[in-house]
This record gives structure tokens, sequence and C-alpha cells, in this order.
């Protein structure tokens, strides 16, 4: 929940002043409630509201702010990445986000999700796996546009050993990857990126070096996997929003592999 409120705030007052109010509630949704909220599921959900007393957005606005890349931040200030994240986080969990604007009224985003009851949850045991070293002596590059994102990575990947190459979008990886291929190991590289993306990145890598192995990452599973659930690249692929543990755990089990 609190991504998911960090990429909704991450734009709503761009100017000094003015208030925020952030509030959960739950609500059951009959089948036409559901519905008319992209929901498949009529039932109890949790919600989680976020209103400002920003500048609003007027109703063409409203329409496109779900959309990758669409932004109404300057050149360089933003990607249009956020919202778009937070509504496909919101939707793989079975639920949504709804949005009331107006211009110079504020807005006010409600993110939906299934409210889950009655589970037993028992603290997992020490497993193996637990026993095997995450850490590495290997130079990874890493492609991430999102800098929040990327500077979690490089901090759990240099924590643990690694030399950390990093880009933020795929020509100056290419660039990077010009003057360090022969230390290269490991492409970590996001999928969906302005310009061209993380697939067509790694095909021109490739093409210089066939050995090159790859982690995929992306908030859009339905643009990164087959109908099988696995990427056609033969890499493996590590869904947003990840913890530094589950990056860890990919990169080396891929350079093991």
């Amino acid at each position: 929940l609190a991504a998911l409120a960090y990429a909704i705030l991450a734009s709503a007052m761009p100017r000094a002043g003015g208030k925020l109010t952030i509030a959960t509630d739950t609500v059951h949704l009959d089948a036409a409630g559901a519905e008319r909220l992209g929901i498949e599921r009529a039932g109890t959900y949790a919600i989680l509201s976020v209103a400002d007393t920003g500048t609003g957005m007027d109703q063409q606005t409203q329409n496109r702010i779900f959309e990758p890349f669409f932004t109404t931040k300057e050149v360089g200030k933003g990607s249009g990445l956020g919202l778009a994240t937070a509504y496909g986080i919101a939707k793989q969990h079975g639920g949504a986000i709804a949005v009331e604007s107006a211009e110079n009224e504020g807005s006010t985003f409600r993110v939906y999700l299934p409210r889950v009851e009655g589970l037993d949850i028992e603290e997992p045991g020490p497993t193996e796996d637990d026993q095997v070293s995450v850490d590495g002596p290997e130079t990874v590059l890493l492609v991430e546009d999102e800098d929040m994102v990327r500077e979690v990575a490089v901090r759990a990947l240099e924590a643990h050993g690694y030399t950390v190459l990093t880009a933020s979008h795929p020509v100056e990886a290419e660039h990077v990857y010009a003057q360090h291929h022969e230390e290269i190991e490991l492409l970590i590289t996001d999928i969906v990126m302005p310009g061209y993306n993380g697939r067509e990145l790694y095909f021109r890598l490739n093409m210089r070096d066939p050995a090159l192995k790859v982690l995929f990452m992306s908030g859009y599973a339905e643009q990164a996997l087959g109908d099988d659930g696995s990427t056609t690249l033969g890499g493996f692929f590590l869904h947003k929003p990840f913890t530094p543990s589950d990056l860890l755990a990919r990169v080396r089990q891929l350079l093991d592999a």
C-alpha cells in the first residue's frame, strides 16, 4: 500500500502548501459495483484513499493518467510510469484504482484491493535456500529508468559484493556496455522504458556477446510474459515490486545456472 501511495502522490502538489489526506476503509461491492470499477468479482474490498488539494485534472487528462509514459510533467521531470505501475499492481491483485478530480479542486485516488480474512499465517522455518550465499564478485549492468528502483537495487547488489554499472535508458546502456563489455556477466533490465525497450536492448547486446545472461524486470506481467508464464528469451523474469532478497536470489541463481 505504501508503494501505491508513493506513486500516486509523486506530483500531487508541486507548489508549497495544501492538504494531503490518506485514509483506509472497507466496502462491499455487489456485481454492478465491481463491474463499474472494472473488478471481476463482487465481495469485500479494502480501500486506500489519497486526497490532495492540488491542481487537479481535466477529464481529458484523467482518461489517460494510467497509460505508460503519459505524463504532464516537463521533459526530464518524470517518466509517466508511476501511476501506470500502481494501476498494474492493483489489477494484478484483483483490484482497481478509481480517481475523482476537477481542475483547481484537487484529486482523490481510491485503491481497491480484495480483503482476505481468516488466514492463519505461520512464520516460515529455515530452508535449504536460506543457507545459500547470494554474494558475488561479478560485474552486472543495471538498466532502470526509475531512480528509486535503480538506487535500491544498486545498494542491495553492492552490499553483497557485486560491481554494478548503471544506465537510466537503453541508449546509455549501450554506451556503458561498449566500454565494459569484457567485464559484464549479467544484464539486469526493465522491460518497459522510453525509446526502445529492454527486450530490444538485450537482443542488441546479445548479438555482441551470445553468452550474456539477462534478468528482466517489469510491473506489467501481461506484457512481459508469454501465455505459459515464462519469458520467450531464455532469461529469468522478476516482477515489480520486488524485495532486495528477491533480486539477490534471482541474480545469484542466474549467474550460477
